[in-house]
């Protein structure tokens, strides 16, 4: 209970020192808005762990709550980058400073997109040891496993999941599938958004798209501790 506690405090004191203090601030503007959307997925995993286990709140957070907060830190960070590039010419009337302003529109997509990808490969490497995938099956293969025969190449390309065996597609396509999102937003991002020198309804779809991908990796993370 003392670390939802902890979370609700934070949260609360961050809305409440938004605009007076962290809004004429670029990182930090950002951050507060992407860490508190993110406080409320682990405010949400708490209480779910707590009522489908019937035990009391964990002092700490879960490894994979704390990797699901940090991916929708990244995701969310980007979007808030997203849309200071759409409200530019908004911000420069009110003398707001922001990222794009600071470093310009294609540095800070740069930027968000960087983050997309930390938060990809965090969640591609939970669904993973999720799914119970090791790099060692990787190295099979790489390392005579096909030579090695049928039986081998199962081997390698089969993971364990709550102590049976599950096909490869089964396996692997979670991640493969975590990839694909997160890639297909700094795609957009730089073949769509930034060729087509930032238009209005590109940035738009791009936040729209950056929320789909954040969703998509979600449910595959929480599929992944189900299974």
């Amino acid at each position: 209970m003392l670390l939802l506690r902890r979370i609700v405090h934070l949260a609360v004191l961050a809305v409440m020192l938004y605009t007076p203090v962290f809004k004429p601030l670029p990182f930090l503007k950002n951050g507060v808005v992407a860490l508190v959307t993110a406080a409320s997925v682990a405010l949400g995993g708490l209480a779910a762990l707590a009522v489908s286990t019937s035990s009391s709140i964990p002092s700490s957070l879960p490894p994979s709550l704390l990797a699901s907060a940090f991916v929708v830190f990244c995701h969310m960070y980007h979007r808030e980058i997203l849309m200071d590039i759409d409200d530019t010419e908004g911000d420069e009337a009110g003398q707001i400073l922001t990222l794009p302003r600071l470093f310009g529109k294609p540095l800070a997509l740069l930027l968000g997109g960087g983050l997309v990808a930390v938060g990809t490969a965090v969640s591609a490497w939970v669904v993973g040891v999720q799914h119970g995938l090791r790099l060692s099956s990787l190295r099979l293969l790489q390392n005579g496993g096909v030579r090695g025969g049928a039986e081998k190449i199962a081997a390698a390309l089969t993971g364990v999941v709550g102590g049976r065996m599950v096909g490869a597609t089964a396996a692997w396509l979670a991640p493969v599938a975590v990839c694909a999102a997160g890639v297909s937003v700094c795609a957009y991002d730089w073949g769509v958004v930034w060729r087509r020198g930032f238009r209005h309804e590109d940035v738009s779809k791009g936040i729209a798209w950056c929320l789909l991908a954040m969703i998509v990796m979600m449910l595959l993370m929480g599929t992944g501790s189900s299974a």
